[in-house]
């Protein structure tokens, strides 16, 4: 028996932010896809959203081109516009920003998140008084937008008109209780003011907020300003159905015995995966197995598969192998293998030409729990693959899962502390998704159940 539970990977330049809830329960900071206008250019559709994907992947300069391209293919499009200027401004082009924010306003004036954007940008460039009537106007388009309040706020602290910064903070927080920034702003408004007592207590409340990470306060960097200031897709029109194409597949058993094909007590473990281990250019068979050689590879000649000397390609470990995954870790253009047995995790660099090397001490790996389950995974958005291992527990450890962070130079920090991945109990597999495609990666870890 088992359950699913989600730990959503909020996956921002600043790091990751970590939500969890039960899988009937999932959370979602993102905004939902708008719905296409009608008469809008699919390929300006299509360019937007491959912008949104851009600014996931942190290409920002890449995005504004795809934005920009939008526009050009409909010049009506204002989500494009609106996501040209916040790609812009991630560029702390403000002036630039500005402008595709005003061309979004003579498209959708109606829009709470181009009023919003153009505030942040008013207020990045030191232009108070027009940030307020901004935010102002986002607000009367959205009133129950706490993050639209907070900068009104924060406008009227600025102008050192506390009273009514007080009476916004105190708004907002009526909206959102967990408002951390809200708490903080409130408090210092306070402060301001003389009044040190309820100041005192607001501070209070925001530390506590964002030390037991229930609030998390705005910042900076892109996407940490609200959740209107993050680009947006658009869906796409659907296609018109097309006939189904009749598909019969076909049971093909590739391994009927041992080595050479000879029949053999069963010592798989039921863990495979396939990477190009040959370097022939075909995609081989690994099979995870017990005994002195617990690393199985099956190499593809044209879709025939037959036994490979894993073991003389570098490829050795001995015990209970249970599952592996295939990554690039190191980016030389050349796929690695993570072995995780039942007691440790091991790391195989592919050399190329079917040679592979256990680097698995000189990355710094070690046996951090019993694993059952490992994935490939760039949580942290910097280019490079980490590792996300489940399983039980260590007698002198607390959680079942350990993260390990890509240092960048071929070497792995664990890192499961700080992004709050640790988890309880006994842990399966995890699956990597964007369940709701925001650019943002989510996790599904199983829970084991006794």
């Amino acid at each position: 028996m088992g359950w699913l539970e989600m730990r959503q990977l909020k996956m921002r330049w600043s790091g990751m932010r970590v939500f969890e809830a039960a899988f009937y329960g999932l959370l979602s900071a993102a905004a939902s896809a708008h719905a296409v206008a009608a008469g809008s250019d699919a390929d300006a559709v299509r360019l937007n959203n491959k912008g949104v994907a851009q600014m996931g992947q942190q290409l920002t300069e890449r995005a504004v081109e795809s934005f920009s391209q939008a526009l050009q293919k409909d010049p009506k499009l204002a989500q494009a516009a609106i996501n040209d200027g916040i790609a812009l401004m991630t560029l702390q082009k403000l002036d630039e920003a500005q402008k595709a924010f005003q061309t979004a306003i003579a498209l959708d004036p109606a829009s709470a998140q181009v009023w919003y954007n153009l505030g942040l940008a008013q207020h990045a460039g030191n232009e108070l008084d027009q940030a307020l009537k901004s935010f102002d106007q986002a607000v009367k388009l959205d009133p129950r937008d706490p993050d639209s309040h907070y900068f009104v706020g924060v406008c009227y602290a600025e102008m050192k008109e506390f009273d009514k910064a007080i009476a916004v903070f105190q708004t907002a927080l009526k909206i959102d209780p967990l408002h951390a920034s809200s708490e903080f702003q409130l408090a210092r408004a306070l402060q301001r003011t003389g009044n040190t007592l309820d100041a005192k207590e607001h501070f209070k409340r925001f530390q506590h907020l964002t030390s037991t990470k229930i609030g998390v306060p705005i910042g900076l960097a892109y996407g940490e300003q609200g959740h209107y200031s993050t680009v947006t897709p658009i869906e796409e029109p659907e296609a018109a159905g097309k006939p189904m194409i009749p598909v019969t597949l076909e049971e093909n058993r590739l391994v009927l015995g041992g080595p050479g094909g000879s029949p053999t007590n069963e010592t798989g473990t039921g863990g495979a995966c396939m990477i190009d281990a040959t370097g022939e250019g075909q995609m081989d068979l690994v099979l995870m197995q017990s005994g002195p050689q617990a690393i199985r590879v099956l190499r593809n000649q044209g879709g025939v598969f037959t036994e490979w000397d894993a073991g003389s390609a570098g490829l050795k470990a001995a015990g209970h192998a249970v599952v592996c995954a295939v990554g690039d870790y190191d980016n030389d253009g050349l796929n690695d293998l993570a072995v995780a047995l039942d007691d440790q995790l091991l790391l195989f660099r592919n050399l190329g030409k079917g040679k592979f090397q256990n680097v698995t001490l000189e990355a710094g790996i070690k046996s951090r729990n019993r694993p059952s389950g490992v994935t490939f995974v760039d949580y942290d958005h910097d280019g490079d693959l980490d590792l996300l291992v489940t399983g039980a527990p260590l007698k002198n450890e607390t959680t079942p899962n350990v993260l390990w962070r890509n240092n960048g130079n071929k070497t792995f920090t664990e890192w499961t502390e700080p992004t709050g991945l640790g988890g309880a109990g006994i842990t399966a597999s995890a699956i990597l998704t964007d369940f709701n495609n925001d650019g943002f990666l989510e996790v599904v870890i199983s829970v084991v159940l006794g």
